[in-house]
């Protein structure tokens, strides 16, 4: 009997593969699906090499939320170049070893082969989209940190003489709602490779820019599954929120509710948080930098201990993201008054930049993107024309204060154009959006 079920499973295997968003299936889907479905207990086998060992780390981690250690399923990962008991159970598929490294999730007798190399590995994630179970565990330290951002937002802006805590628990309750209505999604696009990547530095593999490294670290001391970085993801949602209130000088920051709203309302802004990326963590930094630029022009007393603050959150904004190293740019070109506290600042910057820069050679590394003028438009024609209509209604009040946040978030905004359409890094759209919204608050005080 046995033999004859071998026999009937290596003719199934011959039969045309089932393929679906880039994964082949043998002998189909379904028979995956009923693996995950089972009672069996299971076993990841790694390859040798970073990125299947990475890997095997995150199917490891997605199948743990469903099913138990075991002995009863063996799952290889890798191919069988790079994996050695892939290589000898490969003839049991009845295939061609060179299927073995396109991405694909192959189903034996008590074995599951997750197949591919390190340059589409990351499409078999496609296999455990039907998977999602948030730890417990996730959820309740989550969960915590939620309602602590939630409470210590509200205390700051209670005291506050207006309706600003009004205003923030309605934006609050913008987050929560787009949360519960939003798909839950996993990385996507390129974000796909840098997940790989992290998942690679988290077993071993050594960083090659800062962006790396802190994906490292994080997916070293946490499940590496989408559910944690979802949440995550809302985090940074509900910390942006709040950030908004503080974009604007204190007396009028019932304006950050307005600005949440406008940015909330743009396709452009929505789109560039699609969960799952890093352009959460990108944009939620580049907005605290912003607020506490914008206060430390506005308050002129600033100790070291802000300056040193400064830098260090403006060092972790530009690993998100090295284009974000033109906020302080434009902050040093429009306070040239403060020389002893902009030149403590520079200091501990370049030296911060020097180092990441030595430490990660690949940091600056311009990405392939290409410059598409008519979007620009389309998405900024119509903030940049709401503010050149403020700057024509108010022209003498702004420019009483062109060498204060408005110039300072004037230049940053020229700065982002000028970044766009050079090519020689990421468009900076939603960035460019952000410091929009950012300069209409700032003017309509």
């Amino acid at each position: 009997m046995k033999r004859a079920l071998t026999v009937i499973l290596l003719l199934l295997l011959t039969i045309p593969s089932v393929s679906a968003g880039g994964v082949t299936y043998y002998p189909d889907r379904g028979s995956f699906e009923e693996f995950l479905a089972s009672n069996s207990t299971y076993t990841v086998v790694p390859g040798k090499d970073y990125w299947s060992r990475g890997w095997a780390r995150y199917v490891d981690s997605k199948l743990s939320l469903i099913k138990d250690h075991g002995s009863d399923v063996l799952v290889l990962v890798g191919n069988v170049n790079d994996n050695p008991e892939m290589a000898k159970v490969w003839k049991r598929t009845g295939l061609p070893p060179s299927e073995s490294f396109k991405p694909s999730i192959i189903v034996l007798n008590n074995t599951v082969l997750i197949t591919g190399t390190s340059d589409n590995i990351y499409l078999t994630e496609e296999a455990f989209t039907g998977i999602w179970r948030p730890p417990k565990t996730s959820l309740m330290v989550f969960g915590a940190l939620f309602l602590g951002v939630f409470m210590l937002f509200l205390a700051f802006l209670s005291r506050n003489n207006g309706h600003a805590a009004k205003f923030f628990v309605l934006a609050s309750s913008l987050v929560f709602v787009w949360l519960m209505l939003s798909q839950r999604s996993s990385p996507v696009g390129s974000s796909q490779k840098l997940f790989l990547r992290g998942l690679e530095v988290a077993v071993g593999a050594s960083p090659r820019t800062p962006l790396e490294a802190l994906l490292g670290g994080l997916f070293s001391v946490m499940p590496p599954v989408e559910e944690n970085l979802w949440l995550i993801h809302w985090l940074f949602l509900l910390i942006m929120a709040g950030l908004f209130f503080y974009a604007v000088p204190r007396e009028e920051r019932e304006l950050g509710f307005v600005a949440f709203g406008l940015a909330l309302s743009a396709p452009l802004f929505r789109s560039a948080l699609a969960p799952i990326t890093v352009s959460a963590g990108g944009m939620t930094f580049a907005l605290l930098i912003l607020t506490l630029m914008i206060n430390s022009i506005l308050v002129p007393e600033s100790s070291f201990l802000h300056s040193l603050v400064t830098f260090l959150l403006t060092l972790l904004t530009a690993v998100f993201n090295p284009l974000l190293l033109l906020i302080p740019l434009a902050f040093f070109a429009t306070s040239p008054e403060r020389l002893k506290r902009n030149a403590i600042y520079l200091f501990l910057l370049v030296v911060g930049i020097v180092v990441l820069a030595v430490l990660f050679p690949a940091w600056f590394t311009p990405p392939e993107v290409s410059f598409d003028w008519f979007e620009l438009l389309r998405e900024s024609l119509l903030p940049i024309t709401a503010l050149a209509y403020l700057w024509w209604r108010n022209e003498r009040g702004i420019r009483a204060r062109i060498k204060g946040p408005i110039g300072f978030l004037a230049v940053l905004v020229l700065l982002f154009l000028a970044a766009s359409a050079s090519g020689l890094c990421e468009p900076a759209y939603p960035y460019l959006f952000l410091a929009i919204l950012v300069t209409w608050a700032v003017i309509q005080t």
